[in-house]
């Protein structure tokens, strides 16, 4: 109970002083098995909206990918499709979680260029990555800020956010 939707909604906006907050999710392979499916992130905005005079924005959501999992074309294609909604404030990667323990470098022409310059084509210029903090099976080789910091200068119209700061 203490983390259903009613309890967030309470917690965050109603018994505290937060004006804005930033949904997103932990590293999943995709939208069958995330955590908080984008359609539910957008049903909770929603429902912050109503909290506000006027469904002023109180509420960004981030859109987590994993280009490593499965057929990148339909991770491209789920990309499209969830920033058509308009509700995808940036996309959100964990490139240091993979399959069999493998991350993925931003910088890798395969995966990590393609998603970046997806996000650039639909329209979304917040490209955020989780980087430095170590979790369990963490691929440490692309947890580091090196890539972040080569593909920032690729995209110069866009905005990269390194969530924890590279801690390690």
């Amino acid at each position: 109970e203490c983390a259903d939707r009613a309890t967030y909604l309470h917690d965050m906006f109603l018994a505290s002083d937060t004006t804005v907050a930033l949904l997103s999710d932990v590293p999943n392979s995709g939208p069958q098995d995330a955590p908080i499916p984008f359609s539910e992130a957008i049903s909770t905005q929603s429902q912050v909206a109503q909290l506000a005079p006027s469904g002023a924005p109180r509420m960004l959501l981030h859109n987590v990918i994993a280009p490593n999992f499965g057929d990148l074309n339909a991770r491209l294609a789920d990309m499209a499709t969830q920033a058509a909604t308009g509700h995808v404030a940036g996309f959100k990667v964990y490139t240091a979680w993979g399959p069999n323990g493998q991350g993925f470098s931003l910088e890798d022409p395969h995966l990590g260029l393609p998603v970046i310059q997806q996000a650039h084509d639909t329209g979304v210029k917040v490209f955020t990555a989780h980087k430095g903090l170590p979790l369990m099976r963490f691929d440490a080789a692309h947890n580091g800020p090196d890539d972040i910091v080569a593909v920032s200068r690729q995209f110069p119209d866009m905005n990269f956010v390194v969530f924890h700061g590279a801690w390690d």
